[in-house]
């Protein structure tokens, strides 16, 4: 008897993670897009920045004022490792490997380097004062780090852990940005109401966007578009990057922070300190489609995908095997150690999705077609399940 698993049976459901922090407020809210409703909140110490892993399994926050930064399960939804880091951390990000966190810590003016895998800081590189934003390239190789109040963008090459350049922006960058296919990376100078553009290829500005107090950005999947926090004006600003104009302006709550988008570029969410709300964005119309309710003082704001475990299964007789197969390694068993975990499971949705790409774990592409479909998915439930399928 072999169990087959309906293809409706295993997805990937987008989840929102808002870090509140205010007096006497501690609290991650985790929202479930498909619903736009409140599924749970996690207690984590003055929350301030979220980042999640490629594969969708981790979600890290800086905790501001316990110099730490807190690991989220992202299916269990509950903190399961933290990292000390510098004083005041606020920007994360995340190495396209998952390996490595850069953490900027803003009162010590350093980055710390974090080994995601062990939970703990491996170095440290001094940057410019206060440093704030963060974005690693997507090929792993650049760090870009925001310093507040030098109006610079330091340059971190992550074969050395060392600054090889610094770039001068406007006053008070924050939010800063690659696209993704590296080309371009932008910064959002809150005081000088402009968005710089910097080519990667030279670590130089090759021109500015005229934005209202930007804080944070979030770009389309086509990178053609940006979605940034101006918090001046209570609003999210849409900008044109190929016009470089800004082609409207989304009112949402008092002064808009953190902000996200959903890796199908469907919806952005992003969270205003006042009341205290997350606000969900419907980018084919550029409209507010539900506010929701969080603790106060909401921040920082990342997204993830969670694997759903299967509810039921449909039993299919089909005729006992009259030898054993030769050994193969599994569909989905990313490893080769002749198992498929849940990590490999999340690995292989997120390549479905095309968060990540195949070269993660060729192992699930089963017939070649550089792409993960439903029926290779299920194949690799069922070696998880059921123990191993050799890859034909």
């Amino acid at each position: 008897m072999l169990v087959l698993l309906s293809s409706t049976q295993t997805s990937a459901q987008p989840l929102v993670y808002v870090a509140s922090r205010d007096p006497g407020v501690d609290t991650v809210t985790v929202v479930d897009a498909t619903t736009n409703r409140v599924a749970t909140t996690i207690a984590v110490g003055q929350p301030n920045a979220i980042a999640s892993s490629p594969d969708g399994t981790r979600v890290y926050v800086t905790s501001f004022n316990t110099m730490r930064v807190e690991t989220i399960d992202a299916v269990a939804n509950r903190v399961v490792g933290a990292a000390v880091v510098g004083d005041k951390p606020e920007g994360i990000g995340v190495t396209p490997n998952g390996q490595f966190l850069y953490v900027a810590n803003r009162t010590a003016g350093t980055v710390s380097v974090v080994d995601a895998g062990s939970d703990a800081a491996v170095g440290s590189i001094g940057v410019g004062a206060f440093p704030r934003g963060v974005a690693v390239s997507p090929d792993g190789r650049t760090v870009y780090v925001t310093n507040l109040n030098s109006s610079t963008v330091s340059v971190i090459d992550t074969a050395t852990n060392t600054v090889r350049k610094t770039i001068t922006v406007g006053t008070g960058p924050r939010g800063v940005v690659f696209t993704r296919d590296g080309a371009r990376a932008y910064v959002a100078n809150h005081g000088s109401g402009f968005l710089s553009i910097i080519d990667p290829t030279q670590d130089t500005v090759v021109g500015t966007i005229s934005v209202s107090s930007p804080d944070s950005i979030a770009l389309s999947p086509d990178d053609q578009q940006a979605y940034v926090t101006s918090s001046d004006i209570n609003a999210v600003s849409v900008v044109d990057l190929e016009a470089r104009t800004v082609a409207t302006t989304i009112a949402i709550g008092s002064d808009p922070q953190g902000i996200a988008m959903t890796a199908d570029g469907a919806t952005v969410y992003a969270a205003s300190l006042e009341p205290g709300a997350i606000y969900a964005i419907d980018t084919s119309s550029n409209r507010v489609v539900k506010a929701i309710s969080v603790a106060a003082g909401a921040r920082g704001v990342g997204i993830a995908q969670a694997v759903v475990a299967p509810a039921t299964s449909t039993p299919t007789a089909t005729p006992s095997p009259t030898a054993t197969p030769p050994p193969g390694p599994c569909v989905g068993d990313c490893d080769k150690d002749g198992r498929v975990s849940v990590d490999e499971l999340v690995i292989g949705v997120n390549i479905a999705l095309g968060i990540v790409a195949i070269d993660r774990c060729p192992q699930f592409d089963v017939d070649g077609s550089s792409t993960v479909s439903v029926d290779e998915l299920v194949r690799s439930v069922n070696s998880a399940l059921f123990g191993c399928i050799a890859v034909d």
